[in-house]
């Protein structure tokens, strides 16, 4: 395998980890929530629970928040997760458990969000 070929390979696996963990937080918070959209949940645990930096959550947090499947509040990192975000788990259970995408989804896709 060439160093490019390596270097490709890294970044699907990078790609798909991203993916993976955009599903597992959004779960993750529909699980926290009890399907409450109101309901805000504090979001540092879930960097424990997943095995990741904070950092990496800040920014699966940033791309979700963008996508509009979840609202986060500032100071502190208090998050909730939104009805397209409920509606994105709800209709992929038993199917593909990511979140697809280098950039969120656009604005006019979300009919929940202004």
């Amino acid at each position: 395998m060439s160093a490019a070929e390596r270097r490709d390979s890294e970044k699907d696996g990078y790609r798909r980890r991203q993916e993976r963990m955009r599903y597992e937080v959004l779960r993750m918070l529909l699980q926290a929530s009890h399907g409450d959209p109101e309901r805000r949940i504090e979001a540092w645990g879930f960097a424990h629970d997943l095995g990741v930096w904070e950092e990496e959550l800040q920014n699966t947090l940033v791309w979700l928040e963008h996508a509009g499947y979840l609202r986060v509040y500032h100071p502190g990192l208090a998050i909730s997760i939104t009805l397209a975000g409920i509606r994105y788990v709800e209709q992929s259970a038993g199917r593909r458990r990511t979140i697809r995408g280098i950039a969120p989804p656009d604005r006019t896709e979300r009919p929940d969000k202004p």
